[in-house]
């Protein structure tokens, strides 16, 4: 993925897709194109602008993360965050100390951090890859429904990238149209450059 100066020619679509993140109503947000297209280097550039105005945002591919058992996510999904937040290498052996990750994480470690928000800030997950998640047979509708749950307490915004639209996602598994995670979502093709803007 390029970043820094070395990305160009995104930055009507990165506008676009902050005021969907601080001006709009829409919790989760899709954005899929075909492969090598520069999704993973668009969300490092919003992860850079993020950072840039001292927001909390985690950036976490779910590459090769298509068979893990639920509490094998979490458990990488936390450290990830801890990494890109800056938290206390403490909490780690605090993650291992747990025999119910899934209870961990939604009641103690994600309520830990969304509690140190400020009135109208919000923490911003990437997703990268997001298809692979949709495929894996280990989680079901529960899992979506939690992460819709944050959303809509007002304190966490999805991002997250595809090479599938989610008409498409939902050949993986029937129940994806249907799952509350995608409401008030907003979907974003990244289309090729044109010869001009390349």
């Amino acid at each position: 993925p390029v970043q820094g100066d070395l990305f160009f020619n995104r930055e009507q679509l990165v506008s676009k897709i902050e005021r969907f993140l601080y001006h709009s109503n829409d919790t989760t947000i899709i954005l899929y194109g075909q492969r090598r297209i520069g999704k993973t280097s668009l969300l490092r550039k919003i992860q850079e602008k993020i950072l840039h105005k001292k927001g909390k945002v985690t950036l976490f591919d779910f590459q090769n993360k298509a068979d893990f058992e639920l509490p094998q996510l979490l458990t990488n999904f936390m450290k990830q965050i801890i990494v890109d937040l800056r938290l206390s290498g403490d909490i780690n052996k605090e993650i291992e100390k747990q025999t119910n990750i899934e209870d961990y994480f939604i009641n103690n470690f994600l309520p830990s951090i969304t509690n140190q928000l400020h009135k109208d800030e919000n923490i911003v997950f990437l997703f990268d890859e997001f298809e692979a998640i949709i495929s894996n047979r280990n989680l079901d509708q529960t899992f979506f429904t939690e992460l819709r749950g944050l959303g809509e307490k007002g304190s966490v915004i999805y991002l997250t990238v595809s090479g599938e639209s989610l008409f498409e996602l939902s050949f993986h598994d029937q129940n994806v149209l249907s799952s509350p995670f995608f409401n008030n979502l907003a979907q974003t093709w990244l289309g090729v450059l044109k010869p001009e803007e390349a």
